[in-house]
């Protein structure tokens, strides 16, 4: 797997109440920014969905815009991790997967620091 990666400088959560017509299925979706610009949507489906969409790639005034697609469990993980770690956005464009990564932390590394 090749994987491409870039780090996300910004991001943006939309939750999503039940039954919008604009976003059918949709729990909530995060948009990731690198660049100074949207690159990505991270798109997170409500339980019970029989399925989940495949991971898209397509183009917007020349620039790529990745689109993956997650239950609505992994929506709170994220959050946690674009909050508190520096992130990464990770696409392999064969096969299309992604992964959402941190980069190399210390073992045990405390995230508060007492005095």
């Amino acid at each position: 797997m090749a994987l491409e990666s870039f780090a996300i400088d910004n991001y943006e959560v939309h939750l999503v109440a039940p039954n919008n017509p604009e976003f059918p299925d949709v729990y909530g979706f995060i948009h990731l920014y690198w660049q100074e610009k949207r690159r990505a949507t991270l798109w997170f489906y409500r339980d019970g969905v029989a399925t989940i969409p495949a991971n898209t790639l397509s183009s917007s005034s020349g620039d790529l815009i990745y689109n993956a697609y997650f239950g609505q469990a992994a929506l709170h993980d994220s959050i946690d991790l674009l909050r508190n770690e520096s992130v990464f956005f990770q696409w392999d464009e064969a096969s299309r997967a992604v992964l959402i990564t941190t980069g190399q932390e210390p073992v045990g590394e405390a995230e508060l620091s007492y005095k």
